[in-house]
């Protein structure tokens, strides 16, 4: 997608690998997923040890923590940047969490070796969250903390983001054919 929008700018970034400026939209992306990480291991800790779960308080609290970490100690925090992680917090929690399913994996970078024309090539997936539910199947969590466009509240189903995603835990865990999209 980077390379059709600007083919300069992707040769830049990933060929060069210039530094480009952070956004605030990637700020906050940064912010919401060590919030979402920390939540998930929390509840996953609790729930092991038998203790109470984290809920929504202490979501929204480790994202003021995340968010004053990201920032710097000691800089002022802005309304508009709390408000923006509060609500994308929020918003995880009321679509996203389901105390029934079981976190098995977060932030998980995998390499996938792939031939092509006998010269072996390397895919590299990134996956934020991956959930195995009541009814045995993963279900694969993306955080998208930009705008809500269509295509990825709704992915098509020859979306290759979700497919390579497949094929990266497919070759993580050794599985032929386990892994059943939700």
């Amino acid at each position: 997608d980077q390379y059709e929008r600007c083919p300069l700018c992707w040769y830049l970034r990933y060929v060069l690998r210039l530094p480009s400026p952070e956004s605030d939209e990637a700020r906050t992306g940064t912010v919401v997923h060590a919030a979402l990480d920390r939540f998930v291991k929390a509840w996953t800790n609790a729930d092991s040890e038998g203790a109470a779960r984290p809920g929504l308080t202490d979501l929204l609290r480790m994202g003021k923590a995340a968010l004053i970490e990201e920032l710097g100690r000691g800089a002022a925090v802005s309304d508009e940047d709390a408000g923006t992680v509060d609500a994308q917090l929020r918003s995880y929690y009321e679509r996203f969490h389901d105390p029934a399913s079981q976190t098995i994996e977060t932030e998980r970078t995998i390499e996938v070796p792939y031939v092509v024309d006998g010269v072996t090539h390397t895919l590299t997936a990134k996956i934020d969250r991956v959930d195995l539910t009541q009814d045995n199947t993963y279900r694969v969590i993306d955080y998208k903390t930009g705008k809500g466009w269509t295509n990825l509240r709704e992915p098509k189903k020859d979306d290759l983001q979700f497919g390579v995603y497949a094929v990266a835990l497919r070759h993580a865990h050794h599985e032929e054919g386990a892994l059943r999209g939700t």
